[in-house]
C-alpha cells in the first residue's frame, strides 16, 4: 500500500511539474506551480485514506486493528516524503525550457483516449446513469451471496502444503480437521458421577453425533461404558452406565488404578465439570453457527442447573464471525461518514462532498459483488479491503472534482472544464490506478488463496472507482451544476438557485491556484 500510494503521489507531482516546466521554463516556477497545484489534493487523499484504515479500530480483532494503525502512519510518512523530498530532488538542474517531444505511442494512445472521453463523456448522461443502476444492483445481489468463514482451505487453498496435510488427516478415520468442546459445569461437586446426570449426557452426546458436521465425539461417558463392559465380562449389553452412583465411583475409581488417565482429560478433579470433544471433517459457517447454537440450547433444557460452555477453535471462529461481520459493517460506514465529512469541508458544500461519495461507494459494490458470485470468504484478509479501496477510491475523485472547479472558475462550462480535466489528469488518474492494481497484482503469485484473491478483489474495486470518476462523476457534477450555473445559463439571465454552496469561500476552492504566473 505505501509503495503504491508513493508511486501514485509522485506521479501527480511529477505531471503538474512537467506541465510547468513546459509552459515557462524555469525550474523553481514550475516546483512552486507543482506543489501549489497537488498539494492539497494530496494531503487530503492522504487524510481520506489515513481515516478509511483507522476505521479497523472498530473492528474488535487486534490484528486488524494493527494493520489499520500501522496503514495509516505509513501513509502519513509517504505523503511528507513525496510533497517535501520529490520537489526538493526535482530542483536539482538547470532553467531551460524543455524542446518539443513527441509523445510515446502507449502515452499518445492514452491522450486521444482522454480526449474523447472527454468530448463525449456528457453526451448521453441517461444511458450512463442507467448503466451505473443497473451494475449497482447486480453487485448488491452479489452481497447477500457471500459468507464470512475462517475455513483454512477456503482461506489459504489445498495447494499450500501445511493446508494439504491437515486436509489429507483430516479425511482419514483417525483423524479430523476442526474440532470444539462442550463443557458443562455443575453447581456441586461430585454431580459429574450422578447416573442420571451421566445418562443425560450420554443422550445429549447422540443428539450431538446425529449433527451434520459431527465426525466423531469422545468424553468421561465412554471411558465408564467401557470398565462397566469389561467388569462384566465383556458382555455388550453392560456396555451402559450404572445404575447406582457407587457403582459409577467403583468403575472410575478402578480405572484410575489401572493406570488410566485418559479421564484427566474429561472430567476436573472434584468431578464438577464434564467436557466433550466433537471433531468434525468439514467446515460450514453458517452451519456450524446453527449447530452451536442448538447445543446450547439443548444443554440449557437438559441441564438446567448447570452452565453449558463452548470451548475450542470452531467456537472461537463463530464469535470471530460476529466480530468480523459487525466490525465490517461499522468500520464502512464509519469510513464512509468520515471520507464524507471531510469531502465536504474540502470543497466547502456538501452537495460536492455527497457527489464525491456517490461514485466512491462503486468499489465496495464491485467488491462486495465479486466476492459472492466468485464464492470468495469473508475472513481476516478480506475484510480490511472495502474499507482500504474506499479511501483509495476517493483520492482520484478527489483530484477530478479540485481540477473540474479549476477549470469551471476558468471557463464557466462544465463540458470544457470536463474536456480540459480529462486533457490535464485523464491520464495520471489511470496511470496512477494501474500503479495501485500492479503492486496489489504481486500477490497473485503466492500460493495461499487469500493473497490472491486480495490481488483480484483491489484490482475489481481500483477499476470500478476509475470507472465511475471517469464516467458518473462528471455526469454528477453536471446534472446537479454542483458549481453554479454554466455561463450559457448566465448569459440567459436563467440562474437556478445555487445549492450548493459554490460562491462561497472554502479550501478546496484554490486548490492548486497557481494564478496565471504559469
Amino acid at each position: 500500500l505505501s509503495l503504491a500510494q508513493a508511486i501514485g503521489y509522485s506521479i501527480h507531482v511529477f505531471n503538474a511539474f512537467k506541465h510547468g516546466l513546459a509552459r515557462t521554463g524555469q525550474r523553481r516556477t514550475a516546483l512552486v506551480h507543482a506543489v501549489s497545484e497537488t498539494g492539497w489534493p494530496l494531503l487530503f487523499s492522504a487524510l481520506t485514506t489515513m481515516s478509511a484504515l483507522c476505521s479497523f479500530l472498530f473492528i474488535p480483532l487486534r490484528p486488524i486493528r494493527w494493520v489499520g494503525v500501522t496503514g495509516a502512519c505509513l501513509v502519513g510518512v509517504t505523503y511528507i516524503l513525496v510533497i517535501i523530498l520529490l520537489p526538493s530532488l526535482l530542483s536539482f538542474g538547470r532553467d531551460d525550457m524543455p524542446p518539443e517531444r513527441q509523445r510515446s505511442g502507449v502515452l499518445a494512445c492514452l491522450d486521444r483516449l482522454m480526449e474523447y472521453l472527454g468530448t463525449r463523456v456528457l453526451n448521453r448522461p441517461g444511458l450512463t446513469m442507467t448503466v451505473f443502476g443497473l451494475l449497482s444492483v447486480a453487485c448488491i445481489l452479489g452481497i447477500f451471496r457471500f459468507e464470512v468463514s475462517f475455513d483454512i482451505r477456503r482461506t489459504f487453498g489445498i495447494g499450500v502444503p501445511y493446508v494439504h496435510r491437515l486436509d489429507y488427516i483430516g479425511h482419514t478415520q483417525v483423524g479430523s480437521l476442526y474440532s470444539y468442546g462442550v463443557a458443562l459445569e455443575f453447581d456441586q461437586p461430585g454431580e459429574a458421577k450422578n447416573p442420571e446426570k451421566l445418562k443425560k449426557f450420554d443422550q445429549f452426546i447422540a443428539e450431538i453425533a446425529a449433527l451434520p458436521l459431527t465426525k466423531k465425539t469422545t468424553s468421561l461417558v465412554d471411558i465408564v461404558k467401557d470398565m462397566h463392559q469389561v467388569l462384566n465380562n465383556g458382555d455388550p449389553a453392560f456396555h451402559i452406565i450404572p445404575d447406582e452412583r457407587e457403582a459409577v465411583a467403583q468403575v472410575l475409581l478402578l480405572y484410575e488404578n489401572a493406570g488410566g488417565s485418559e479421564a484427566e482429560k474429561w472430567v476436573d478433579y472434584d468431578y464438577q465439570r464434564l467436557r466433550l470433544m466433537v471433531e468434525i471433517d468439514d467446515y460450514n459457517s453458517g452451519e456450524a453457527v446453527r449447530e452451536m447454537g442448538l447445543i446450547q440450547e439443548r444443554g440449557r433444557e437438559l441441564f438446567p442447573d448447570a452452565k453449558v460452555l463452548l470451548i475450542g477453535s470452531i467456537a472461537q471462529f463463530t464469535v470471530m464471525q460476529d466480530y468480523v461481520t459487525w466490525g465490517q459493517l461499522k468500520s464502512f460506514f464509519v469510513a464512509l461518514i468520515v471520507i464524507a465529512l471531510l469531502m465536504s469541508m474540502v470543497f466547502g458544500s456538501p452537495t460536492i462532498g455527497l457527489i464525491a461519495m456517490i461514485p466512491n461507494v462503486a468499489p465496495a459494490l464491485a467488491v462486495g459483488g465479486v466476492m459472492g458470485f466468485a464464492n470468495i470468504p469473508l475472513d481476516m484478509m478480506t475484510v480490511t479491503i472495502i474499507p482500504m479501496l474506499l479511501g483509495l477510491a476517493v483520492d482520484d475523485s478527489i483530484h477530478f472534482i479540485n481540477h473540474s472547479q479549476l477549470e469551471f472558475e476558468r471557463t464557466g462550462s462544465y463540458r470544457e472544464s470536463v474536456r480540459r480535466v480529462f486533457g490535464s489528469v485523464g491520464t495520471a488518474l489511470l496511470l496512477t490506478s494501474l500503479v495501485l492494481i500492479l503492486c496489489f497484482s504481486a500477490y497473485a503469485a503466492s500460493d495461499a488463496k487469500v493473497f490472491v484473491n486480495m490481488s483480484y478483489l483491489v484490482a475489481a474495486g481500483i477499476l470500478a472507482a476509475l470507472a465511475a470518476d471517469y464516467f458518473v462523476t462528471p455526469v454528477l457534477l453536471d446534472r446537479l451544476r454542483a458549481f453554479g450555473p454554466d455561463k450559457t445559463e448566465r448569459l440567459a439571465g436563467n440562474r437556478p438557485p445555487d445549492f450548493s454552496g459554490a460562491d462561497r469561500a472554502h479550501p478546496g476552492a484554490h486548490f492548486g491556484m497557481e494564478r496565471e504566473k504559469i
